[in-house]
């Protein structure tokens, strides 16, 4: 019954405030949204590890939130970029976490376990620069007018 319901509401909003957008921008804030998720879900635990890492987790939920919205409504070069190099650089810090750890916090140098929460979020990470960077090497089309109803 869910499903249903959620396809449609998709469909209208794709026919009503999506339709000039490039399908490929949308899976990626739809990524962004996911991704940003997760990060929010773990803010509490990582708190209660350290308040950097708790930080960290809730700027990165806000940020990937927000980059959702903004590539969303004006998907330009700049913006696009911006998200390919958030989204690259959380990977990265999520492969240094993984193998030696940080320098910081209650087990410093500490290599954290692969969970599936957070392995999910980074390979959504990793498709959202890679595509970031897909869509904005494509040609730009050129801005159409609004037509009105």
């Amino acid at each position: 019954m869910v499903a249903p319901v959620a396809l449609s509401a998709a469909m209208i909003a794709w026919q009503r405030w999506l339709s000039g957008t490039n399908p490929v921008v949308v899976v990626l804030a739809a990524g962004s949204v996911l991704a940003s998720g997760i990060h929010a879900a773990v803010c509490p635990a990582h708190f209660r590890e350290a308040t950097a890492f708790g930080l960290f987790f809730a700027g990165s939920a806000i940020l990937q939130a927000a980059w959702a919205g903004l590539v969303v409504a004006r998907p330009d070069r700049g913006v696009l970029l911006a998200g390919a190099i958030g989204n690259a650089a959380i990977v990265l810090l999520w492969i240094v976490t993984r193998t030696s750890g940080v320098p910081f916090g209650p087990r410093p140098w500490h290599a954290e376990a692969i969970g599936s929460p957070d392995l999910f979020a980074t390979i959504v990470e990793a498709v959202i620069a890679g595509g970031a960077l897909m869509v904005m090497r494509a040609p730009m089309p050129a801005p159409v007018a609004a037509v009105e109803r």
